[in-house]
């Protein structure tokens, strides 16, 4: 009996295999102007198929009672556009007996994955929705019967229910599928979501080139699968898409970091939007968008916040914002076709922007609707004039005497409006000034015009609000400096110092110099008045220095905190493959002078015979 050489690899590949795949495409094509499922259901066919991976399809055509739950095969002949994949029997346990699904139902989906899960288990779970999509309205519609965010939610809910498990990997093979909305409404029950932010072709995903590089390795991770699957889609959209298009991987569990920080920028944005609904809302209006006009990339959004002029709070949500997505993407790519399809990048996520009008209704039913992102979208999209700050605080900087360092330690912010000003309640933020920027230090709400910050040292930005009701009526920044002295205890560690040598400690800061102390019997103290001489986040230097012959011995670099610092410098002593080294060259000089003198010597009795 001959042996194939594709048997040989399939033996090869399966000898390498350390863990198993179950992969589950829901293809919803019972809908007006399909993709082309068939082609697809093709390209799967194409690819090399392996023991420990299974492909299991649910599609839904256009014809009543002709929904087919089919296992891949291979197919050597790619150009037969015959389906040669068995049907399954599932004892009407995905189809019912008419033979028709209705791919917008919960319950479809999740018989779909139950029993692909269950028939087929795996290590991995691979879910796969292919249609069309509607964003935030949802995706793989049957007819005009879409599947709802809620009810996704709903269809994953009731599988982790059964199977005890989550999918490993959502793929959205629809259009703008990597949404805020549908990830946060996914993240409980999946760990990866892969989808494009912007359109996606007709032909959709290269699949036989995707399951190819599974089926080569499939020892890989989930997030490397995922990577494969981004760069499959760009590598093919490179030349075969016609409109602008991107595909990236997030890792699921970053994203509740991105909508806490969206709900934190939404209140503090809400509050605002009395003084700076310009601002803010020019930051949306500039951002990327799909060609949905207020479906807007999130990473854009927090960008456009941080470049303008606004209260440093609402910049300090809008960047946990970015570094919490920024943390989610495993790999995205863009596509750039250019012409009028006005899309010149894509970040990642994109997120909608509700209106007040009954199209936008439905908003409410999502998970991101219990944060406050739909109250501010609203404002956002309205129209509002300039309006001018009430009148602000004073700012008083004291000693507060414990310390009796006579420095000035503790602040009080003052509002004192006349009586046309009625505030109820006061915000103040405090910033400490680090060279790499703004560090949020503390957060004081108050129902009193009187706030006192203490227990903070350095350059400060206060930023201060008076609200009337929710909304904040005055905002003003202020600037001040708490000073504190810190010490900088140093134990000097040598053995090799002769003794009596006077050793001193030298700090710098910004490469000046800033003290020399004496280091008496191995040990000294350096007080530092900060900010004055070194600031919070600042390097120092500092350099233990032989006095007698002006070397440095030993030095550390450390960043002022605003405490107290005790430190061990070390003096090494010579090593004995050192020391051996400078014997051996000692011996060789010596050895040389000999040499030397040996020929002046014998030269000289030379002269004297002659």
């Amino acid at each position: 009996m001959m042996i194939s050489g594709a048997q040989v690899q399939h033996d090869a590949l399966a000898g390498q295999m350390t863990s198993t795949w179950t992969v589950m495409i829901y293809m919803a094509a019972d809908i007006e102007d399909p993709p082309p499922w068939a082609q697809d259901i093709n390209e799967l066919e194409a690819a090399t198929h392996v023991e420990g991976v299974d492909v299991i399809v649910l599609v839904d055509p256009s014809e009543q009672g002709d929904s087919k739950l089919l296992k891949i095969e291979h197919d050597d002949n790619y150009f037969d556009p015959m389906i040669v994949s068995p049907e399954l029997d599932d004892g009407g346990e995905v189809i019912p007996g008419g033979g028709e699904v209705n791919t917008g139902s919960p319950a479809t989906l999740r018989n779909f994955i139950v029993y692909s899960a269950t028939h087929y288990p795996a290590d991995n779970l691979v879910l796969v929705l292919w249609g069309h999509g509607g964003a935030w309205k949802g995706l793989c519609p049957d007819g005009y019967d879409p599947l709802t965010l809620p009810e996704l939610r709903s269809a994953l809910l009731m599988t982790n229910e059964v199977l005890d498990r989550g999918i490993d990997m959502v793929v959205l093979d629809v259009c703008n599928g990597a949404t805020l909305e549908i990830a946060y409404e996914i993240s409980g029950y999946a760990d990866i979501l892969v989808g494009s932010e912007l359109l996606v072709p007709a032909e959709g995903l290269p699949y036989m080139d995707i399951v190819n590089d599974l089926t080569s390795d499939t020892s890989q991770s989930v997030e490397a699968f995922a990577e494969v699957i981004v760069g499959n889609y760009i590598d093919w959209a490179l030349y075969g898409s016609s409109c602008s298009t991107s595909m990236g991987a997030f890792d699921l569990g970053h994203i509740d970091g991105i909508v806490y920080g969206l709900d934190e920028l939404s209140v503090l944005g809400f509050g605002y939007d009395r003084l700076y609904h310009d601002l803010t809302s020019s930051a949306m209006r500039s951002s990327e968008r799909t060609e949905e006009p207020w479906y807007l990339d999130v990473a854009s959004i927090a960008e456009g916040v941080c470049e303008r002029d606004l209260p440093a709070e609402v910049k300090h949500a809008a960047l946990l914002v970015a570094q919490s997505h920024q943390s989610a993407v495993i790999r995205h790519e863009t596509i750039d076709a250019g012409g009028t399809d006005g899309i010149d990048t894509s970040l990642g996520l994109g997120v909608y922007v509700p209106a007040d009008t009954a199209f936008d209704e439905a908003y409410s039913e999502l998970r991101i609707a219990e944060t406050s992102w739909d109250e501010f979208s609203v404002a956002l999209r309205g129209d509002r004039g300039i309006v001018p700050s009430g009148p602000g605080p004073v700012i008083e900087v004291d000693d507060s005497t414990a310390d009796g360092d006579l420095l000035p330690d503790v602040l009080t912010v003052t509002w004192n409006p006349d009586e046309s000003w009625n505030y109820s309640s006061y915000a103040v933020y405090v910033f400490q000034v680090w060279s790499h920027g703004l560090v949020i230090y503390s957060e004081t709400h108050s129902a009193t015009p009187l706030v006192r910050v203490a227990g903070v040292v350095g350059n400060l930005l206060i930023s201060a609000s008076a609200f009337i009701g929710d909304e904040v009526h005055s905002h003003h920044t202020l600037n001040a400096t708490l000073s504190k002295l810190i010490g900088i205890e140093i134990t000097v560690r040598h053995g090799s110092l002769v003794p009596g040598s006077q050793l001193e400690v030298v700090t710098h800061h910004e490469d000046e110099e800033s003290h020399r102390v004496p280091c008496l019997s191995g040990s000294c103290i350096v007080y530092l008045v900060i900010p004055e001489q070194g600031d919070v986040g600042e390097v120092i230097r500092i350099e233990v220095v032989d006095v007698d012959h002006g070397t440095v011995l030993s030095e550390r670099l450390i960043m002022i905190t605003g405490e107290d610092v005790v430190l061990t410098m070390f003096i090494h002593e010579p090593t004995s493959d050192s020391i051996g080294t400078v014997l051996a060259v000692s011996i060789i000089a010596s050895l040389a002078l000999l040499g030397i003198a040996f020929v002046v010597y014998a030269n000289f009795l030379r002269r004297r015979k002659l």
